[in-house]
């Protein structure tokens, strides 16, 4: 066997134990976390070899979100969570609407657009049975952001996601600069008062049982309610 074709082989047995990696079964997860990097370190391999050979695939840009106007709590959901799950968002308008589209890889995105959906439903229902003020929405964003955060930190502790993420969002940067140069990235400056209602909607926030995405399920574009 040729050194090239050795080569190909061994990425595509770490390839395989990356999409092990990303098991919901936490044992089986770093058993394949821990292969991949034996492998990687055995072969001296890099991440850049990896990704060249398309681990996770194309990069996609798709519409996930259009509407009129938006609440403020909205747009810092939809901030936090293009951060937490690695894609980019931009804004454009066309005629009265606005949409937003996310570029990145489709996991990612499907990602995004799950807990997107699932959030703001979750932090409506809430905000009607113990919320009086919009602090409220706020408070609960940030628990639950908190508490994402917090399991991707453990995540990267055993899935080697944390140069896997650091070479998706150079990947997303260089298609950006490739295929659109400058761009106004969708960022947003807003303020609110740290009150018994933002304390009140914090702690729903953080209490709330996180349900993962069926992943058969394709992602699709939100219409945001209409104020």
């Amino acid at each position: 066997m040729n050194e090239l074709k050795d080569k190909k082989e061994i990425i595509e047995k770490v390839k395989k134990l990356f999409n092990l990696s990303k098991s919901s079964n936490l044992h089986e997860a770093e058993l394949a976390a821990l292969k991949a990097k034996e492998l990687l370190d055995k072969y001296n391999l890099k991440m850049f070899e990896i990704n060249h050979h398309q681990l996770d695939g194309n990069i996609n840009e798709n519409e996930i979100i259009r509407y009129q106007r938006m609440e403020k709590w909205e747009t810092v959901l939809i901030s936090s969570l293009t951060a937490l799950f690695d894609i980019t968002a931009v804004r454009a308008k066309q005629g009265k609407d606005f949409f937003i589209t996310a570029i990145g890889y489709s996991e990612d995105i499907e990602f995004f657009v799950y807990f997107y959906d699932f959030i703001k439903k979750q932090a409506k229902s809430n905000y009607k049975k113990f919320g009086s003020t919009k602090d409220f929405y706020f408070g609960f964003i940030t628990g639950i952001i908190g508490k994402l955060k917090e399991q991707k930190k453990d995540r990267e502790k055993i899935a080697l996601s944390k140069d896997l993420m650091l070479y998706k969002e150079a990947n997303v940067k260089d298609y950006i600069q490739k295929t659109k140069g400058k761009l106004g990235m969708y960022k947003t400056k807003t303020s609110y008062s740290y009150s018994k209602d933002y304390e009140s909607g914090y702690q729903k926030g953080n209490q709330l049982q996180i349900h993962q995405p069926v992943r058969e399920n394709p992602f699709h574009c939100v219409e945001s309610d209409k104020v």
